[in-house]
């Protein structure tokens, strides 16, 4: 193959890499949804290891330590990858795994004073129903309160508008900062 061609096709996949990449997470509240307002939205994502795209699968997977920045939310995990819909610019899924870490800064074009921070092993987002899932032992946090899973098979499931459903074993932890003249404990008096 000539160096032309070779350099043609790769600026072909970069492309298409950046097409796919540009319109991640780019949708708001109405994801899926016909006649949605849309915002405009940047979101940068890194990866140490390495990226990839499968046009034909529209799927882009992303490796190492991953790193996701945006308006409404962070994300850190060791793997995401990422369905699009067959519309050009909307977003099927995405799945993270491994090391999940959430901050959810933004509800519904709300700023959040404490933002929610969730935890787990595993979390799935899919963008018809707007929520996201998840698994392997969640923990979910804000400011002082903790809503903790005390099981492996807990689930959670997080709404854009900031609504929690959990389904298996779990404990939540609320502290009342306005009452207490006690400090508040950093550890476990267990």
């Amino acid at each position: 193959m000539n160096n032309n061609k070779m350099k043609n096709g790769a600026l072909l996949c970069a492309g298409a890499f950046m097409w796919m990449v540009g319109n991640l997470f780019a949708q708001t509240a109405g994801d899926g949804a016909k006649g949605a307002k849309e915002e405009i939205s940047k979101t940068e994502i890194t990866a140490t290891e390495g990226a990839t795209a499968d046009l034909e699968n529209r799927t882009a997977t992303f490796s190492g330590d991953v790193r996701v920045l945006d308006s409404r939310f962070q994300m850190k995990t060791r793997s995401l990858t990422v369905v699009f819909s067959k519309d050009p610019a909307g977003l099927e899924s995405a799945v993270a795994s491994g090391g999940v870490v959430i901050i959810q800064t933004q509800t519904e074009g709300e700023k959040k004073e404490d933002p929610a921070i969730g935890r787990a092993e595993r979390a799935v987002y899919t963008a018809s129903t707007g929520e996201i899932e998840l698994s392997g032992t969640p923990i979910l946090e804000q400011g002082a309160n903790r809503h903790v899973s005390t099981s492996p098979a807990t689930k959670m499931f997080l709404s854009r508008s900031g609504k929690l459903r959990t389904v298996g074993p779990n404990r939540t932890e609320i502290i009342d900062r306005s009452k207490s003249k006690m400090p508040i404990p950093t550890t476990n008096p267990r």
